[in-house]
């Protein structure tokens, strides 16, 4: 919340009158403060965390077992992302995705485990399965006719199946490549390769904040100077 708080003031040049829209945290009041809206996602992971917080201290309240209680609200997060209303100006601080966004982060809570095992897996198993998840995530994505515009910032999301297939996919590659990374001797070069990714990590939010600026800003004219 915090960072959140200080890159949208700043962004809208301490504009105190702005404040309550900033307050509301969605892309519509960030772009009505004037403010950079690819900070939308910050209110979203802070109320998506709140709800898995919430849902691992209920599993031990009334003494569930924690994955299962997890797999079953992440069940039901989905569902409640795909048939919850979202007005034009979306719920205050990203509820209107968090539904979704708990369901991911509850899936990697259940699954955690089978994934720290797969890690151990020499490097033929991690192709393999690098493979098959690309292949399904293309066919899911570039094959199949009828896909619908995903966009998580508006909540849209297309058939509810496919997307779900194509999100799983989708970050089993990541983890694969991930993983695959991890392996790699450590040599010069693979050294040098997990400094610059411990960096770029550590960096992430900082170029996530200062891309758009600079996209719309530098590089975007001089796109159109060349006619682009």
């Amino acid at each position: 919340v915090v960072p959140y708080l200080i890159w949208a003031i700043a962004y809208m040049q301490f504009d105190i009158k702005k404040i309550p829209l900033i307050l509301y945290g969605t892309r519509w009041s960030l772009n009505e403060a004037s403010t950079n809206t690819v900070l939308w996602f910050l209110p979203c992971l802070f109320s998506s965390r709140i709800i898995v917080e919430l849902v691992l201290w209920l599993s031990t309240k009334f003494k569930i077992h924690r994955k299962l209680f997890a797999a079953i609200a992440a069940v039901i997060m989905f569902v409640v992302g795909f048939i919850i209303p979202v007005p034009e100006k979306q719920l205050p601080f990203g509820l209107s995705q968090a539904p979704i966004a708990a369901c991911f982060m509850l899936l990697g809570y259940v699954f955690k485990n089978m994934v720290d095992e797969f890690h151990k897996k020499g490097i033929l198993s991690h192709v393999v399965v690098l493979i098959i998840s690309t292949i399904l995530f293309y066919v899911g994505v570039f094959v199949i006719e009828g896909q619908e515009l995903v966009s998580m910032f508006v909540c849209t999301y297309g058939n509810p199946i496919r997307f779900l297939c194509n999100s799983i996919s989708g970050c089993i590659i990541i983890l694969t490549l991930s993983s695959l990374i991890t392996k790699i001797p450590e040599n010069t070069f693979g050294e040098k390769m997990h400094t610059f990714l411990s960096w770029l990590g550590r960096s992430t939010m900082g170029i996530y904040l200062v891309h758009v600026p600079i996209t719309r800003n530098l590089i975007a004219p001089f796109m159109e100077e060349l006619s682009f």
